[in-house]
Formats: structure tokens, C-alpha cells, sequence
């Protein structure tokens, strides 16, 4: 009988003898397992910025490259090139704390320091609508977003060949020459007879940017904000034909700011 009762209760034995399972147990995250034995292995939401860029907020076209345009005195002039950084991402709660995204980069500085960045950086162009800021591994009510227009003062001098390709922050997107920086740049063909592009390039002033804007992070779930940026809204009042360069470069910082819309 002992004999039989023991072959009986080996298979069962030998099943509850097996390895853990391993998968993610914290609830913040997207792929949370409350099956599993052993935490390990999770992913993290994701903070995602989706951009629509129209003429303005009573035009329902979109931003395009090489199109004709009239300026504010009535001049026909066409953006060749269009792009600048978004840094230093914020959503700010009812109580006015404040969470970024977990994202670090180590970089190397121009002076040969070493130091780590908060990694939320992008660069805005027409032709992309999705930008994935960073990780967010919290939940709650939000009633702002804020993020800057440009680089902060060390990310600035970051030395962009010491990274990957892929990295907004690398010399290969364009944004980057004699040492510095651009933070916005805007190529324009002023004259469409000539054909002649002129680039405006703002190298040194960031603009911080503030968007009222309710909403809810739920735990183990990616956040999307949609956002108008009015990319046309960024020459207004700039008069082509008569403006000098310095001129133009102030009009574009004064327009940053007000280009921005949350869009419901």
C-alpha cells in the first residue's frame, strides 16, 4: 500500500518541484504579471508627445515645406527647412510637484567632463507627428505640461560626436556646427524668383513653454498628449524683404512661445 501511495504522489511532487516564474509584479507597469514568482524584466510607460502643425488656429491645412506663403505685409516667401529642439519635459500636478521622465544619458562634455542628462530630448520637424519623450513610471491627475524650446546650458555643450548616431543630440541631424548648437532653425526662400535660401539659426535663447492642460496617467498604461504647433505662426509679423538678419532672429523668439496649443 506504501508502495502505491508513493508512486501515486511522486508525479505530483516532481510538479510542485518546478522553476519560478519569472515576469514583472509592479503594478505601474505595462507588462505587470501578478501570475509570476519572481519580479524581474519590466517595462515602464511611456510619455509620448503627438504633433499636428496648422497655419494658424482658423486654418484647417497643414504646415508643408516649399509652399508659397504671404507674409504679414505681403510678400511671397517659402520655408525650406524647419526643426528645433524640445528639452526638459514637466507634468505638473494639482499641488504643483512636478514629474519628469527616468531617462538618463551619460555624455561627454566639450571640456572633456562627464556628466548625466535627463534624456527627453527631440527635435521638431513636419514630417514626423509622434515624438517619445521618455519613461514615466507614475499615475495621477495632472494639470500642466511644460517644456523648453532649445537646450539648457550643459546640454549644450555636449560633445555630439560622442554619441549614437540615432540620438537627437548627434551632429548627423543637422543641428550642430562650429561648435554650437542650434536650437531652431529655418531656412527661407525669400525671394521665389531666385530662388536664394537664407537660414536663421537661434543659437542661444530658450524659450520655456507652459500648457494648461488636465489629464490622468493611469498605472501601467503609455500617456499621449496632443499638441498644435502653428510652425507658419513662427514668421509672423517678419517682413522678408526689409527685416535684417538680427531682426528676424528677435521675431522668431517673440513668436516661439504662442505657437503652442493643446489640442483636445
Amino acid at each position: 500500500m506504501r508502495r502505491w501511495l508513493s508512486l501515486l504522489l511522486f508525479p505530483l511532487l516532481i510538479a510542485g518541484c518546478g522553476e519560478d516564474i519569472e515576469g514583472c509584479l509592479d503594478p505601474q507597469a505595462t507588462n505587470f504579471d501578478p501570475s509570476a514568482d519572481v519580479s524581474c524584466c519590466c517595462e515602464y510607460p511611456q510619455l509620448a508627445l503627438k504633433l499636428s502643425y496648422k497655419n494658424y488656429s482658423t486654418d484647417s491645412l497643414s504646415f508643408v515645406l516649399n509652399f508659397p506663403y504671404d507674409d504679414d505685409y505681403g510678400n511671397v516667401y517659402m520655408v525650406n527647412d524647419l526643426r528645433f529642439y524640445l528639452s526638459d519635459f514637466e507634468l505638473v500636478r494639482p499641488d504643483n510637484s512636478v514629474v519628469t521622465v527616468t531617462d538618463a544619458l551619460e555624455v561627454l562634455l566639450s571640456n572633456g567632463d562627464l556628466t548625466t542628462l535627463k534624456d527627453d530630448f527631440c527635435i521638431v520637424r513636419n514630417s514626423v507627428f509622434k515624438y517619445n519623450i521618455g519613461t514615466t513610471n507614475v499615475s495621477g491627475d495632472f494639470t500642466k505640461i511644460r517644456f523648453k524650446v532649445g537646450l539648457d546650458s550643459i546640454a549644450s555643450q555636449v560633445n555630439p560626436q560622442d554619441l549614437e548616431t540615432t540620438h537627437p543630440l548627434h551632429a548627423d541631424f543637422g543641428m550642430f556646427a562650429n561648435d554650437n548648437y542650434t536650437y531652431n532653425k529655418i531656412a527661407i526662400i525669400a525671394d521665389t524668383a531666385s530662388a536664394v535660401v537664407s537660414t536663421y539659426n537661434v543659437n542661444s535663447t530658450v524659450v520655456e513653454i507652459e500648457l494648461n492642460h488636465d489629464f490622468t496617467i493611469n498605472s501601467g498604461f503609455d500617456t499621449e498628449i496632443k499638441v498644435n504647433a502653428d510652425l507658419r505662426g513662427l514668421l509672423n509679423t517678419i517682413d522678408f524683404q526689409n527685416d535684417d538678419y538680427d531682426t528676424i532672429i528677435s521675431k522668431i523668439i517673440a513668436n516661439t512661445s504662442g505657437i503652442f496649443s493643446i489640442v483636445e
